[in-house]
């Protein structure tokens, strides 16, 4: 209650904060876990002097505090309730009453991709194929869904697949693979020797006929490194 008094032939004001109303609170209230962020405003009230929020944990009061907007970011997918109260602290912490506000965070897509992790530069286009389907394929000579090795050139080469469900969260996955100066022939043989597969990664197949003799198998890299060296006892393979 506000008025003027007089009191013993004085003058005697006093003054009541008048409390600020209920605000409305609104923005975007579906968010993606992992950092996505959003701007929540509230109504103005010509009583108030500040704005307290309360921003429960698996989201991030990033900015505005005290204000009537705040910016929000999110860390973890579910359901969370954000309060609005306008305040009037002019002479005593007097607020409204609080209005809530719902805000979703969803969890992001599974994505997962995998693909060869070496081919040769006349393998000619290879298909890649990512799930869920419907993401699309970026990297070096990616076009759409097919790697041109011999485009990427010698050396390796990481392709992303990225992928956005129906709520517009995205997620992605990566795979990484070794373009080499490959022989164009399947396995090798010289000598009454023949090596398979050509190139190898895990496994190398060495066989010789019967009149070749052989003691030692030898096996380097392109660059003349031994990497294997095995006695031979008996036998016309290894």
């Amino acid at each position: 209650t506000a008025g003027i008094w007089l009191v013993n032939g004085m003058v005697a004001i006093t003054w009541t904060d008048p409390t600020p109303g209920t605000v409305m609170v609104s923005g975007n209230n579906m968010l993606c876990e992992g950092g996505d962020s959003t701007t929540l405003s509230c109504t103005t009230d010509p009583f108030a002097t500040s704005y307290n929020w309360t921003v429960p944990g698996g989201l991030t009061l990033v900015s505005g505090q005290g204000t009537s907007s705040i910016m929000l970011s999110s860390l973890a997918a579910g359901t969370y309730m954000v309060t609005a109260q306008a305040i009037n602290a002019t002479c005593t912490l007097n607020g409204g009453i609080d209005t809530t506000f719902w805000v979703m965070v969803n969890a992001l897509p599974t994505v997962s991709f995998s693909m060869q992790s070496m081919a040769c530069l006349a393998d000619g286009n290879i298909a890649l194929s990512g799930s869920p389907a419907g993401g699309a394929f970026s990297g070096t000579a990616v076009t759409g869904s097919d790697f041109d090795p011999a485009a990427a050139g010698l050396g390796s080469h990481t392709i992303t697949y990225m992928y956005t469900d129906s709520l517009g969260c995205s997620n992605w996955d990566t795979a990484s693979v070794l373009v080499d100066a490959c022989l164009t022939i399947s396995e090798i043989s010289a000598n009454g020797l023949t090596v398979s597969p050509n190139p190898a990664a895990d496994v190398l197949n060495v066989s010789w006929n019967a009149t070749t003799k052989v003691s030692t198998v030898k096996v380097m890299d392109v660059t003349g490194r031994g990497v294997m060296t095995e006695n031979v006892s008996n036998g016309n393979s290894k």
